[in-house]
Formats: structure tokens, C-alpha cells, sequence
């Protein structure tokens, strides 16, 4: 993974476990999408846009950094 193509825009805030953080492995991709999964599901009025935005935003660059590797 090219770690150069990663900016300070990639950090997101996971709400379960407080902490920001870029998307540099297989699993926390993984745990991106499953709470991607609990957004979507969620009642729209519960929702916090901003989280969303961001959580779209890491996970469309980790895709773009790692599109070889994932398929």
C-alpha cells in the first residue's frame, strides 16, 4: 500500500471506540464497512451525516489505494 496517498482527510472518528484513525488494513476496512452496514440500517434521524461522510471518505480511498489488491 502506497501509505503517501493517505491524507489527514482519511481520519475517521469510529463512534464504538472513540479513537480517528486512517484505514490502513484488511480489518479495519472491514470494521468501516460494518459500520457503514449499522448507518444504513439506522433510523435517518439518528443518523450523524458528518460520520457518514467521513466513513465514505476513507473507505473510497483505501479502495483506490488497494483496488489491486482487492480484486
Amino acid at each position: 500500500m502506497n501509505l503517501n496517498k493517505l491524507s489527514p482527510a482519511t481520519s475517521i472518528e469510529i463512534k464504538e471506540t472513540g479513537m480517528t484513525e486512517p484505514i490502513f488494513t484488511e480489518e479495519e476496512y472491514r470494521q468501516a464497512l460494518r459500520r457503514f452496514i449499522e448507518i444504513c440500517d439506522a433510523p435517518e434521524d439518528t443518523v450523524d451525516p458528518d460520520e457518514l461522510d467521513q466513513l465514505i471518505t476513507v473507505m473510497e480511498i483505501y479502495e483506490e489505494v488497494n483496488s489491486t489488491e482487492l480484486g
